[in-house]
Protein backbone atom coordinates (compact mmCIF):
# COMPACT_ATOMS: atom_id res chain seq x y z
CA UNK A 1 0.00 0.00 0.00
CA UNK A 2 1.67 3.42 -0.98
CA UNK A 3 2.19 5.54 1.96
CA UNK A 4 -0.34 8.18 2.41
CA UNK A 5 -0.81 10.01 -0.68
CA UNK A 6 2.18 9.27 -1.88
CA UNK A 7 0.55 7.41 -5.17
CA UNK A 8 -0.29 11.29 -6.45
CA UNK A 9 3.14 12.47 -5.92
CA UNK A 10 4.23 8.78 -7.62
CA UNK A 11 1.86 9.58 -10.74
CA UNK A 12 3.06 12.90 -11.21
CA UNK A 13 6.87 11.34 -11.32
CA UNK A 14 6.05 8.83 -13.59
CA UNK A 15 4.11 11.48 -15.95
CA UNK A 16 6.82 13.73 -16.33
CA UNK A 17 9.04 10.99 -17.17
CA UNK A 18 6.88 9.75 -19.80
CA UNK A 19 6.74 13.01 -20.99
CA UNK A 20 10.55 13.66 -20.83
CA UNK A 21 11.47 10.35 -22.53
CA UNK A 22 8.62 9.74 -24.83
CA UNK A 23 10.03 10.90 -28.12
CA UNK A 24 12.93 8.26 -28.13
CA UNK A 25 10.11 5.78 -28.91
CA UNK A 26 11.04 7.27 -32.55
CA UNK A 27 14.79 5.75 -32.48
CA UNK A 28 16.37 3.00 -33.78
CA UNK A 29 18.79 0.17 -32.55
CA UNK A 30 22.63 2.34 -32.10
CA UNK A 31 26.10 1.28 -30.85
CA UNK A 32 25.63 -2.04 -28.37
CA UNK A 33 22.04 -2.40 -29.12
CA UNK A 34 22.80 -4.30 -32.15
CA UNK A 35 25.00 -6.81 -30.40
CA UNK A 36 23.28 -7.00 -27.21
CA UNK A 37 19.66 -7.08 -28.74
CA UNK A 38 19.20 -7.54 -32.22
CA UNK A 39 21.73 -9.80 -33.51
CA UNK A 40 22.21 -11.70 -29.58
CA UNK A 41 19.87 -14.98 -30.31
CA UNK A 42 19.57 -15.13 -26.61
CA UNK A 43 17.57 -11.82 -27.03
CA UNK A 44 14.87 -13.35 -28.94
CA UNK A 45 12.98 -16.13 -27.07
CA UNK A 46 11.73 -15.33 -23.79
CA UNK A 47 11.49 -19.03 -23.61
CA UNK A 48 14.18 -20.50 -24.09
CA UNK A 49 15.76 -20.20 -20.77
CA UNK A 50 18.62 -22.22 -21.51
CA UNK A 51 20.44 -19.75 -23.41
CA UNK A 52 19.41 -16.74 -21.78
CA UNK A 53 21.33 -18.23 -18.26
CA UNK A 54 23.86 -19.57 -19.95
CA UNK A 55 25.14 -17.04 -22.42
CA UNK A 56 27.57 -14.56 -21.49
CA UNK A 57 25.76 -10.97 -21.47
CA UNK A 58 27.13 -7.88 -23.13
CA UNK A 59 30.07 -10.09 -24.91
CA UNK A 60 31.06 -12.03 -21.77
CA UNK A 61 31.68 -8.76 -19.73
CA UNK A 62 28.60 -9.06 -17.34
CA UNK A 63 26.21 -11.79 -16.58
CA UNK A 64 22.48 -9.96 -16.81
CA UNK A 65 19.99 -12.63 -17.61
CA UNK A 66 16.94 -11.16 -16.29
CA UNK A 67 18.09 -7.87 -18.45
CA UNK A 68 18.55 -10.30 -22.20
CA UNK A 69 14.77 -12.11 -20.69
CA UNK A 70 13.27 -8.52 -21.18
CA UNK A 71 14.71 -7.90 -24.51
CA UNK A 72 13.48 -11.49 -25.32
CA UNK A 73 10.41 -10.56 -24.35
CA UNK A 74 10.16 -7.26 -26.66
CA UNK A 75 11.10 -9.29 -29.55
CA UNK A 76 8.47 -11.91 -28.78
CA UNK A 77 5.86 -9.11 -29.00
CA UNK A 78 6.40 -6.87 -31.31
CA UNK A 79 9.69 -8.68 -33.11
CA UNK A 80 12.82 -6.84 -33.85
CA UNK A 81 10.68 -3.26 -34.04
CA UNK A 82 13.18 -0.80 -32.19
CA UNK A 83 10.27 1.28 -31.08
CA UNK A 84 8.82 -1.40 -29.01
CA UNK A 85 11.83 -1.73 -26.85
CA UNK A 86 12.93 2.32 -26.13
CA UNK A 87 8.66 2.39 -25.58
CA UNK A 88 9.37 -0.27 -22.65
CA UNK A 89 12.53 1.59 -21.53
CA UNK A 90 10.47 4.87 -21.40
CA UNK A 91 8.13 2.56 -19.26
CA UNK A 92 10.58 1.11 -17.39
CA UNK A 93 11.86 4.95 -16.21
CA UNK A 94 8.90 5.63 -15.93
CA UNK A 95 8.03 3.36 -13.07
CA UNK A 96 11.40 4.07 -11.44
CA UNK A 97 10.73 7.63 -10.88
CA UNK A 98 7.72 7.14 -9.29
CA UNK A 99 9.37 4.45 -6.74
CA UNK A 100 11.46 6.89 -6.12
CA UNK A 101 8.42 8.93 -4.48
CA UNK A 102 7.33 5.59 -2.82
CA UNK A 103 10.45 4.39 -0.77
CA UNK A 104 11.38 8.21 -0.12
CA UNK A 105 8.36 8.59 1.49
CA UNK A 106 8.31 5.36 3.04
CA UNK A 107 11.64 5.73 4.47
CA UNK A 108 10.65 9.03 6.39
CA UNK A 109 10.89 11.52 3.42
CA UNK A 110 7.88 14.26 4.16
CA UNK A 111 5.63 13.67 1.23
CA UNK A 112 6.29 17.15 -0.53
CA UNK A 113 10.19 16.05 -0.26
CA UNK A 114 9.63 12.72 -1.48
CA UNK A 115 7.54 14.06 -4.34
CA UNK A 116 10.40 16.52 -5.58
CA UNK A 117 12.65 13.48 -5.25
CA UNK A 118 10.61 11.35 -7.47
CA UNK A 119 9.77 14.66 -10.20
CA UNK A 120 13.84 15.59 -10.30
CA UNK A 121 14.61 11.83 -10.61
CA UNK A 122 12.34 11.66 -13.86
CA UNK A 123 13.49 14.64 -15.96
CA UNK A 124 16.80 14.24 -14.98
CA UNK A 125 19.17 14.92 -18.10
CA UNK A 126 22.01 12.74 -16.79
CA UNK A 127 19.74 9.62 -17.66
CA UNK A 128 19.53 10.08 -21.48
CA UNK A 129 21.82 7.45 -21.89
CA UNK A 130 20.19 4.80 -19.67
CA UNK A 131 16.52 5.54 -20.89
CA UNK A 132 17.93 6.49 -24.88
CA UNK A 133 20.03 3.65 -25.29
CA UNK A 134 18.34 0.13 -25.36
CA UNK A 135 21.06 -1.79 -23.22
CA UNK A 136 20.16 1.35 -21.00
CA UNK A 137 17.54 -0.84 -20.10
CA UNK A 138 20.23 -2.87 -17.39
CA UNK A 139 21.28 0.49 -15.19
CA UNK A 140 17.14 0.95 -15.02
CA UNK A 141 15.18 -2.50 -14.26
CA UNK A 142 18.43 -2.79 -11.44
CA UNK A 143 17.43 0.48 -10.18
CA UNK A 144 13.79 -0.95 -9.77
CA UNK A 145 14.57 -3.80 -8.07
CA UNK A 146 17.04 -2.20 -5.53
CA UNK A 147 14.50 -0.17 -4.55
CA UNK A 148 11.76 -2.72 -4.19
CA UNK A 149 13.92 -4.38 -1.96
CA UNK A 150 14.41 -1.22 0.13
CA UNK A 151 10.75 -1.41 0.14
CA UNK A 152 10.28 -4.57 1.08
CA UNK A 153 12.97 -4.48 3.41
CA UNK A 154 11.50 -1.80 5.43
CA UNK A 155 8.30 -3.12 5.40
CA UNK A 156 9.65 -6.34 6.71
CA UNK A 157 11.05 -5.22 9.84
CA UNK A 158 8.03 -3.29 10.75
CA UNK A 159 6.00 -6.87 10.15
CA UNK A 160 8.69 -8.40 12.28
CA UNK A 161 9.80 -10.49 9.39
CA UNK A 162 7.67 -12.64 8.29
CA UNK A 163 9.51 -15.65 6.34
CA UNK A 164 7.58 -14.45 3.40
CA UNK A 165 8.97 -10.75 3.76
CA UNK A 166 12.32 -12.60 3.83
CA UNK A 167 11.81 -14.07 0.85
CA UNK A 168 10.62 -11.19 -0.75
CA UNK A 169 14.14 -9.03 0.30
CA UNK A 170 15.74 -11.96 -1.29
CA UNK A 171 13.96 -11.95 -4.36
CA UNK A 172 14.19 -8.21 -5.33
CA UNK A 173 18.10 -8.57 -4.61
CA UNK A 174 18.53 -12.22 -6.60
CA UNK A 175 16.56 -9.94 -9.37
CA UNK A 176 18.64 -6.55 -9.43
CA UNK A 177 21.43 -8.85 -9.22
CA UNK A 178 20.52 -10.91 -12.82
CA UNK A 179 19.78 -7.41 -13.75
CA UNK A 180 23.24 -5.25 -13.05
CA UNK A 181 26.10 -5.45 -10.90
CA UNK A 182 24.97 -2.56 -8.85
CA UNK A 183 22.64 -4.78 -6.87
CA UNK A 184 25.24 -6.35 -4.64
CA UNK A 185 25.64 -3.04 -2.62
CA UNK A 186 22.67 -4.41 -1.14
CA UNK A 187 24.58 -6.25 1.38
CA UNK A 188 25.40 -3.59 2.82
CA UNK A 189 22.73 -0.95 2.08
CA UNK A 190 19.76 -3.25 4.25
CA UNK A 191 22.04 -2.86 6.91
CA UNK A 192 22.24 0.81 6.93
CA UNK A 193 18.89 0.94 6.40
CA UNK A 194 18.09 -0.65 9.39
CA UNK A 195 20.76 1.65 11.95
CA UNK A 196 20.28 5.04 10.06
CA UNK A 197 16.71 4.96 9.27
CA UNK A 198 14.53 2.10 10.75
CA UNK A 199 17.06 2.23 14.42
CA UNK A 200 17.09 6.36 14.07
CA UNK A 201 20.80 5.67 14.05
CA UNK A 202 21.10 4.45 17.94
CA UNK A 203 23.28 1.50 17.99
CA UNK A 204 22.10 -0.22 20.67
CA UNK A 205 18.61 -0.81 18.78
CA UNK A 206 20.33 -2.31 16.20
CA UNK A 207 22.38 -4.38 18.47
CA UNK A 208 19.54 -5.64 19.48
CA UNK A 209 17.60 -6.24 16.58
CA UNK A 210 20.43 -8.56 15.39
CA UNK A 211 18.85 -10.78 17.88
CA UNK A 212 15.80 -10.83 15.14
CA UNK A 213 15.34 -12.43 11.95
CA UNK A 214 17.30 -9.20 10.87
CA UNK A 215 20.74 -11.59 10.69
CA UNK A 216 18.44 -14.10 9.02
CA UNK A 217 17.63 -11.52 6.12
CA UNK A 218 21.51 -10.38 6.27
CA UNK A 219 22.62 -13.63 5.86
CA UNK A 220 20.37 -14.67 2.80
CA UNK A 221 20.81 -11.39 0.95
CA UNK A 222 24.75 -12.66 1.52
CA UNK A 223 24.34 -15.97 0.28
CA UNK A 224 22.49 -14.81 -2.83
CA UNK A 225 25.41 -12.13 -3.37
CA UNK A 226 27.73 -15.43 -3.20
CA UNK A 227 25.58 -17.44 -5.41
CA UNK A 228 25.62 -14.82 -7.93
CA UNK A 229 29.32 -13.90 -8.32
CA UNK A 230 29.43 -17.94 -8.68
CA UNK A 231 27.89 -17.56 -11.42
CA UNK A 232 28.86 -14.27 -12.74
CA UNK A 233 32.13 -15.70 -13.12
CA UNK A 234 31.37 -19.07 -14.39
CA UNK A 235 29.81 -17.93 -17.06
CA UNK A 236 30.19 -14.52 -17.61
CA UNK A 237 33.58 -15.12 -17.80
CA UNK A 238 34.07 -11.63 -16.31
CA UNK A 239 37.14 -12.49 -14.40
CA UNK A 240 39.11 -13.45 -17.22
CA UNK A 241 38.78 -10.41 -19.17
CA UNK A 242 40.11 -6.89 -18.66
CA UNK A 243 38.65 -3.61 -19.64
CA UNK A 244 40.76 -2.42 -23.10
CA UNK A 245 43.15 0.69 -22.42
CA UNK A 246 40.25 2.77 -24.47
CA UNK A 247 37.57 2.06 -22.35
CA UNK A 248 39.52 2.39 -19.24
CA UNK A 249 42.89 3.52 -19.00
CA UNK A 250 43.28 3.67 -15.33
CA UNK A 251 42.62 0.11 -15.49
CA UNK A 252 45.67 -0.53 -16.11
CA UNK A 253 47.32 2.69 -14.45
CA UNK A 254 49.14 2.15 -10.98
CA UNK A 255 47.21 2.37 -8.21
CA UNK A 256 47.52 6.07 -6.82
CA UNK A 257 46.85 7.41 -11.19
CA UNK A 258 43.93 5.23 -10.90
CA UNK A 259 42.57 6.56 -7.44
CA UNK A 260 43.40 9.93 -8.94
CA UNK A 261 41.66 9.55 -12.07
CA UNK A 262 38.35 8.46 -10.01
CA UNK A 263 38.37 11.23 -7.63
CA UNK A 264 38.37 12.90 -10.70
CA UNK A 265 36.07 11.57 -12.15
CA UNK A 266 33.85 11.33 -8.89
CA UNK A 267 33.74 15.22 -9.36
CA UNK A 268 32.86 15.27 -12.92
CA UNK A 269 29.47 12.80 -11.96
CA UNK A 270 28.72 15.03 -9.10
CA UNK A 271 28.92 18.17 -11.39
CA UNK A 272 26.66 16.38 -13.60
CA UNK A 273 24.21 15.66 -11.11
CA UNK A 274 23.75 19.09 -9.94
CA UNK A 275 24.16 21.18 -13.31
CA UNK A 276 23.77 18.45 -16.43
CA UNK A 277 25.39 20.47 -19.19
CA UNK A 278 27.34 19.88 -20.97
CA UNK A 279 26.84 16.06 -21.50
CA UNK A 280 28.56 13.57 -23.84
CA UNK A 281 27.97 10.52 -25.53
CA UNK A 282 31.30 9.23 -24.89
CA UNK A 283 34.12 9.10 -22.42
CA UNK A 284 37.20 6.95 -23.45
CA UNK A 285 40.33 7.18 -22.78
CA UNK A 286 41.57 10.49 -24.43
CA UNK A 287 38.21 12.30 -23.11
CA UNK A 288 39.32 12.06 -19.53
CA UNK A 289 43.48 12.07 -18.99
CA UNK A 290 45.23 9.89 -16.64
CA UNK A 291 46.23 12.04 -13.82
CA UNK A 292 49.83 11.17 -12.26
CA UNK A 293 50.14 14.25 -10.48
CA UNK A 294 48.37 14.92 -7.19
CA UNK A 295 49.12 19.06 -7.10
CA UNK A 296 47.26 19.07 -10.71
CA UNK A 297 44.17 20.85 -10.36
CA UNK A 298 41.76 18.22 -11.51
CA UNK A 299 43.65 16.46 -8.82
CA UNK A 300 43.19 18.61 -5.78
CA UNK A 301 38.99 19.06 -7.45
CA UNK A 302 38.70 15.53 -7.17
CA UNK A 303 40.31 15.21 -3.58
CA UNK A 304 37.96 18.50 -2.20
CA UNK A 305 34.73 17.05 -3.88
CA UNK A 306 35.38 13.82 -1.78
CA UNK A 307 36.56 15.42 1.71
CA UNK A 308 33.13 17.61 0.92
CA UNK A 309 31.00 14.67 0.74
CA UNK A 310 32.70 13.12 3.82
CA UNK A 311 32.30 16.48 5.61
CA UNK A 312 28.54 16.34 4.31
CA UNK A 313 28.36 13.13 5.97
CA UNK A 314 30.00 13.71 9.32
CA UNK A 315 27.40 16.40 9.43
CA UNK A 316 24.61 14.36 8.33
CA UNK A 317 25.47 11.67 11.46
CA UNK A 318 25.27 14.68 13.85
CA UNK A 319 21.49 16.01 12.72
CA UNK A 320 19.55 13.60 10.38
CA UNK A 321 20.74 10.05 10.04
CA UNK A 322 17.78 9.32 7.51
CA UNK A 323 19.36 12.19 4.92
CA UNK A 324 22.80 10.02 5.81
CA UNK A 325 21.19 7.10 4.68
CA UNK A 326 20.10 8.73 1.50
CA UNK A 327 24.15 9.80 0.82
CA UNK A 328 25.45 6.79 1.28
CA UNK A 329 22.96 4.96 -0.99
CA UNK A 330 24.63 7.35 -3.75
CA UNK A 331 28.13 6.47 -2.44
CA UNK A 332 27.76 2.46 -2.13
CA UNK A 333 25.91 2.12 -5.31
CA UNK A 334 28.42 4.30 -7.40
CA UNK A 335 31.51 2.51 -5.91
CA UNK A 336 30.80 -0.72 -8.01
CA UNK A 337 31.88 1.81 -10.89
CA UNK A 338 33.66 4.59 -9.68
CA UNK A 339 37.38 2.53 -10.13
CA UNK A 340 37.80 3.23 -6.32
CA UNK A 341 37.62 0.10 -4.88
CA UNK A 342 38.20 -1.94 -8.21
CA UNK A 343 38.92 -1.27 -11.34
CA UNK A 344 35.97 -0.90 -13.45
CA UNK A 345 34.99 -1.72 -17.42
CA UNK A 346 34.52 1.97 -18.08
CA UNK A 347 36.38 5.33 -17.29
CA UNK A 348 33.12 7.27 -17.38
CA UNK A 349 29.62 7.13 -18.66
CA UNK A 350 26.68 9.09 -17.88
CA UNK A 351 24.21 5.64 -17.68
CA UNK A 352 26.49 4.96 -14.51
CA UNK A 353 24.97 7.31 -12.01
CA UNK A 354 21.56 6.80 -12.72
CA UNK A 355 21.26 4.41 -9.60
CA UNK A 356 23.10 6.72 -7.48
CA UNK A 357 21.22 9.49 -8.82
CA UNK A 358 17.95 8.17 -6.99
CA UNK A 359 20.37 9.08 -3.70
CA UNK A 360 21.14 12.39 -4.95
CA UNK A 361 17.82 13.20 -5.46
CA UNK A 362 16.25 12.46 -2.38
CA UNK A 363 19.23 14.49 -0.94
CA UNK A 364 18.44 17.25 -2.68
CA UNK A 365 14.34 17.05 -2.06
CA UNK A 366 15.39 17.27 1.56
CA UNK A 367 17.39 20.45 1.32
CA UNK A 368 14.89 21.77 -0.98
CA UNK A 369 12.35 20.66 1.83
CA UNK A 370 14.76 22.19 4.56
CA UNK A 371 14.94 25.00 2.63
CA UNK A 372 11.30 25.87 1.98
CA UNK A 373 10.57 24.83 6.11
CA UNK A 374 12.61 28.47 6.93
CA UNK A 375 11.08 30.51 4.23
CA UNK A 376 7.32 31.13 1.92
CA UNK A 377 5.71 27.24 2.14
CA UNK A 378 5.87 28.06 -2.48
CA UNK A 379 9.44 28.20 -2.35
CA UNK A 380 9.65 24.71 -2.72
CA UNK A 381 7.34 23.90 -5.75
CA UNK A 382 8.58 27.21 -7.33
CA UNK A 383 12.24 26.28 -7.28
CA UNK A 384 11.12 22.37 -8.38
CA UNK A 385 9.01 24.00 -11.04
CA UNK A 386 12.43 26.31 -12.14
CA UNK A 387 14.52 23.01 -12.22
CA UNK A 388 12.19 21.06 -13.83
CA UNK A 389 11.78 23.51 -16.84
CA UNK A 390 15.15 23.93 -17.49
CA UNK A 391 15.94 20.03 -17.41
CA UNK A 392 13.61 18.80 -19.92
CA UNK A 393 14.72 20.90 -23.09
CA UNK A 394 17.99 19.50 -22.08
CA UNK A 395 16.97 15.77 -21.72
CA UNK A 396 15.26 16.52 -25.28
CA UNK A 397 18.15 18.29 -26.56
CA UNK A 398 20.69 15.30 -25.29
CA UNK A 399 18.21 12.63 -26.17
CA UNK A 400 18.28 13.51 -29.87
CA UNK A 401 21.74 12.22 -29.80
CA UNK A 402 20.65 8.70 -29.71
CA UNK A 403 18.21 8.93 -32.96
CA UNK A 404 20.19 6.80 -35.07
CA UNK A 405 24.17 5.37 -35.37
CA UNK A 406 25.07 8.15 -37.76
CA UNK A 407 23.76 10.89 -34.88
CA UNK A 408 25.48 9.51 -32.74
CA UNK A 409 28.36 8.60 -33.89
CA UNK A 410 28.88 12.09 -35.62
CA UNK A 411 28.05 13.65 -31.77
CA UNK A 412 31.50 11.22 -30.19
CA UNK A 413 33.31 13.24 -32.50
CA UNK A 414 32.17 16.11 -32.08
CA UNK A 415 32.33 15.98 -28.36
CA UNK A 416 35.79 13.96 -28.27
CA UNK A 417 37.27 14.87 -31.21
CA UNK A 418 40.58 13.04 -29.75
CA UNK A 419 38.85 9.97 -28.83
CA UNK A 420 40.33 7.11 -31.30
CA UNK A 421 37.36 4.76 -30.41
CA UNK A 422 34.89 7.91 -31.58
CA UNK A 423 36.60 8.12 -35.21
CA UNK A 424 36.28 4.15 -35.06
CA UNK A 425 32.95 4.55 -34.34
CA UNK A 426 31.65 7.10 -37.21
CA UNK A 427 34.31 5.19 -39.36
CA UNK A 428 32.13 1.87 -39.45
CA UNK A 429 29.06 3.66 -39.77
CA UNK A 430 30.04 5.24 -42.79
CA UNK A 431 31.90 1.65 -43.88
CA UNK A 432 28.42 0.77 -43.34
CA UNK A 433 26.70 2.90 -45.46
CA UNK A 434 28.97 2.08 -48.66
CA UNK A 435 30.58 5.68 -47.89
CA UNK A 436 34.12 4.28 -48.20
CA UNK A 437 36.04 7.13 -48.81
CA UNK A 438 35.20 8.98 -45.74
CA UNK A 439 35.11 5.86 -43.97
CA UNK A 440 38.84 5.31 -44.24
CA UNK A 441 39.52 9.13 -43.37
CA UNK A 442 38.04 8.38 -39.76
CA UNK A 443 39.47 5.10 -39.44
CA UNK A 444 42.97 6.61 -40.49
CA UNK A 445 42.06 9.16 -37.74
CA UNK A 446 41.78 6.65 -35.27
CA UNK A 447 44.73 4.43 -35.99
CA UNK A 448 46.88 7.78 -35.65
CA UNK A 449 45.22 8.84 -32.43
CA UNK A 450 45.57 4.97 -31.36
CA UNK A 451 48.27 2.74 -33.03
CA UNK A 452 47.48 -0.08 -30.93
CA UNK A 453 43.87 -0.07 -31.76
CA UNK A 454 42.73 -3.39 -33.32
CA UNK A 455 39.74 -2.66 -34.30
CA UNK A 456 40.34 0.66 -36.37
CA UNK A 457 43.01 -1.50 -37.77
CA UNK A 458 40.96 -4.14 -39.32
CA UNK A 459 38.20 -2.24 -40.47
CA UNK A 460 40.06 0.23 -42.63
CA UNK A 461 41.81 -3.19 -43.82
CA UNK A 462 38.26 -4.42 -44.41
CA UNK A 463 37.03 -1.19 -46.17
CA UNK A 464 40.84 -1.63 -48.67
CA UNK A 465 39.73 -4.62 -49.76
CA UNK A 466 36.28 -3.37 -50.44
CA UNK A 467 37.40 -1.20 -52.46
CA UNK A 468 40.07 -4.20 -54.28
CA UNK A 469 43.31 -2.70 -52.49
CA UNK A 470 44.50 -5.44 -51.85
CA UNK A 471 48.31 -5.06 -50.80
CA UNK A 472 47.48 -1.84 -48.84
CA UNK A 473 44.52 -4.31 -46.45
CA UNK A 474 47.76 -6.58 -46.43
CA UNK A 475 50.07 -4.10 -45.02
CA UNK A 476 47.35 -2.84 -41.89
CA UNK A 477 46.46 -6.91 -41.31
CA UNK A 478 50.08 -7.94 -41.16
CA UNK A 479 50.56 -4.88 -39.12
CA UNK A 480 47.66 -6.00 -37.16
CA UNK A 481 48.67 -9.67 -36.72
CA UNK A 482 52.31 -9.04 -35.65
CA UNK A 483 50.88 -6.64 -33.63
CA UNK A 484 48.30 -9.08 -31.67
CA UNK A 485 48.62 -12.77 -33.19
CA UNK A 486 46.14 -14.22 -31.04
CA UNK A 487 43.37 -11.68 -32.60
CA UNK A 488 42.17 -14.31 -34.60
CA UNK A 489 40.15 -12.26 -37.11
CA UNK A 490 42.38 -10.11 -38.08
CA UNK A 491 44.59 -13.95 -39.28
CA UNK A 492 41.09 -14.71 -40.97
CA UNK A 493 41.11 -11.62 -43.37
CA UNK A 494 44.81 -11.68 -43.93
CA UNK A 495 44.87 -15.26 -44.85
CA UNK A 496 41.57 -14.14 -47.07
CA UNK A 497 43.74 -10.84 -48.32
CA UNK A 498 47.06 -13.33 -49.29
CA UNK A 499 44.60 -15.72 -51.17
CA UNK A 500 43.00 -12.31 -53.27
CA UNK A 501 46.59 -11.66 -53.98
CA UNK A 502 47.28 -15.37 -55.82
CA UNK A 503 49.47 -15.95 -52.68
CA UNK A 504 47.54 -19.48 -51.14
CA UNK A 505 51.16 -20.88 -49.72
CA UNK A 506 51.41 -17.36 -47.27
CA UNK A 507 47.55 -17.83 -47.02
CA UNK A 508 48.45 -21.45 -45.35
CA UNK A 509 50.99 -20.08 -43.33
CA UNK A 510 49.49 -17.73 -42.17
CA UNK A 511 46.27 -19.31 -41.32
CA UNK A 512 48.59 -22.16 -39.68
CA UNK A 513 50.46 -19.71 -37.49
CA UNK A 514 47.20 -18.29 -36.27
CA UNK A 515 45.68 -21.64 -35.54
CA UNK A 516 47.79 -22.23 -32.42
CA UNK A 517 46.30 -19.28 -30.82
CA UNK A 518 42.62 -19.78 -32.13
CA UNK A 519 42.22 -23.69 -32.06
CA UNK A 520 38.62 -23.03 -31.63
CA UNK A 521 38.53 -21.07 -34.62
CA UNK A 522 36.16 -22.40 -37.55
CA UNK A 523 36.63 -19.32 -39.83
CA UNK A 524 40.36 -19.80 -39.67
CA UNK A 525 39.72 -23.65 -40.25
CA UNK A 526 38.06 -22.58 -43.76
CA UNK A 527 40.93 -20.26 -44.75
CA UNK A 528 43.01 -23.27 -44.56
CA UNK A 529 41.11 -25.53 -46.36
CA UNK A 530 41.01 -22.57 -49.26
CA UNK A 531 44.73 -22.15 -48.82
CA UNK A 532 44.94 -25.76 -49.33
CA UNK A 533 42.78 -26.32 -52.28
CA UNK A 534 44.21 -23.48 -54.01
CA UNK A 535 47.69 -25.56 -53.63
CA UNK A 536 46.08 -28.99 -55.00
CA UNK A 537 46.09 -30.49 -51.41
CA UNK A 538 42.69 -31.64 -51.91
CA UNK A 539 42.22 -34.36 -49.31
CA UNK A 540 44.25 -32.08 -46.49
CA UNK A 541 41.34 -29.19 -47.59
CA UNK A 542 38.92 -31.79 -46.93
CA UNK A 543 39.97 -32.66 -43.57
CA UNK A 544 39.95 -28.54 -42.85
CA UNK A 545 36.42 -28.11 -44.25
CA UNK A 546 35.12 -31.12 -41.70
CA UNK A 547 37.04 -29.57 -38.85
CA UNK A 548 35.03 -26.39 -39.68
CA UNK A 549 31.85 -27.33 -39.58
CA UNK A 550 32.34 -30.05 -36.42
CA UNK A 551 33.44 -26.21 -34.92
CA UNK A 552 30.71 -25.06 -36.71
CA UNK A 553 27.60 -26.88 -37.67
CA UNK A 554 26.01 -25.57 -40.49
CA UNK A 555 28.95 -23.24 -41.58
CA UNK A 556 27.84 -22.08 -44.78
CA UNK A 557 31.38 -21.52 -46.26
CA UNK A 558 32.79 -24.68 -45.24
CA UNK A 559 29.58 -26.15 -46.56
CA UNK A 560 30.21 -24.77 -49.93
CA UNK A 561 33.51 -25.53 -49.71
CA UNK A 562 32.82 -29.43 -49.05
CA UNK A 563 30.21 -29.13 -52.18
CA UNK A 564 33.01 -27.51 -54.22
CA UNK A 565 35.53 -30.80 -53.75
CA UNK A 566 32.23 -33.24 -54.12
CA UNK A 567 31.62 -32.00 -57.77
CA UNK A 568 35.33 -31.92 -58.33
CA UNK A 569 35.56 -36.11 -56.83
CA UNK A 570 35.39 -38.50 -59.80
CA UNK A 571 32.46 -40.95 -59.29
CA UNK A 572 33.38 -44.22 -58.53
Amino acid sequence: MLVGSSRLGALLAGLLATATFAGTARYGFVYDDRPVVEANPAAHDPTDWRAILLTPSWGGAAYRPLTVWTFAANHALHGPWPGGYHLTNVALHAGAAALVVVVAARLGAPLAAATIAGVLFAVHPVHTEAVASIVGRAEILCAIWVLLALLAHARGGRAGWRWRDVAAVAGCVLAGLLSKEYAVTLVVLLPLLDLLVIDGGSRARFAAGLGTRRLAVYAVVALVAGGWLVARHAIGRAAALWPQPWMNPIAHAPVPERLLTALDVQARAAALLAVPHPLRPDYSAETIPVIDDPASPRALVGIGVALGLVALGVALARRETRALFWLLFAAATWSVVSNLVVPSWVLFAERLVYLPSAGACVLAALAVGALASRARWWVAPLLTAVIVTAWMPLAWRAQRVWRDERTLAQAMVAASPQSAHAHHVLGRVYAKSGELDRALVELERAIALDPAGTDALYDAALVHRARGRYAEARRLLRRLVRQFPSYSPGAVALAATELDLGRPARALAVAEHAAWYATRSAELQVERALALDALGREDEARAAFERALRLAPGMAAARRGLARLAVRTPAG
